[in-house]
């Protein structure tokens, strides 16, 4: 069986951005945003190994996993890993929207 590839989606993408940039201006360093990436890569790429360890949701292919303060929301596709959004935990979980 080949391993899952993994596809970060354009909000993810952009939600990424907006995590490295709030943590490099607030510690003045660009330190925490590379551990955070390292993370979030890390995990994303077990997710393509053992696709269905992330926590299931309410929805069938959605699955998510938690690093540090924040969930990686992924869909689970026979070919792929998709990232759907990079969600703060610290966020009302009431306005979170996957499509």
């Amino acid at each position: 069986m080949a391993q899952r590839a993994v596809r970060w989606s354009l909000r993810s993408i952009q939600d990424k951005l907006e995590i490295y940039t709030y943590w490099t201006e607030h510690n003045g360093s660009t330190r925490y945003a590379e551990k955070l990436d390292r993370l979030f890569n890390e995990i994303m790429e077990l997710a393509c190994i053992f696709p269905n360890s992330g926590v299931p949701t309410e929805l069938d292919d959605i699955r998510f996993h938690t690093v540090r303060n924040f969930k990686l929301v992924y869909r689970v596709t026979p070919a792929t890993i998709d990232v759907v959004t990079i969600w703060d935990n610290d966020r009302d979980p009431e306005s979170l929207r996957i499509q």
